[in-house]
């Protein structure tokens, strides 16, 4: 995904996420802690399992980052690990290869803009 399509999609759009937890902010809050401490193990299970060839668990790990981020409102992390499930699917090692960089900046601007938001 380049910087040109991320333009349509928010680093973090708390509001949906709130909505997702229906206004409840202290179980979003603790969902998204959980979520925060998950998603470098999620995205580490995504990497040793791309070394080791293992699409099939690369797929998973790709579609639990998918649905956690989907969750969390956070569009850009959502869709890169969307691309990354479907390539694994597909055995696209060229695109699996440009995409986990991309995955893993998403993640950091990710957790830059959750801090800023931070009480």
């Amino acid at each position: 995904m380049n910087k040109i399509e991320h333009e349509n999609f928010l680093i973090w759009d708390k509001e949906t996420m709130l909505e997702r937890f229906l206004g409840d902010e202290h179980l979003a809050k603790e969902i998204l802690t959980y979520f925060l401490e998950d998603l470098p193990l999620r995205i580490e299970g995504l990497k040793k399992s791309l070394n080791a060839k293992d699409m099939a668990s690369a797929a998973l790990h790709a579609h639990s980052v998918r649905g956690a981020a989907a969750n969390m409102g956070a569009d850009i992390l959502q869709h890169l690990a969307k691309e990354m499930e479907v390539a694994c699917n597909n055995n696209d090692v060229d695109n699996l290869n440009r995409n986990i960089k991309s995955l893993e900046e998403a993640a950091q601007d990710f957790l830059k803009e959750i801090s800023m938001h931070e009480n």
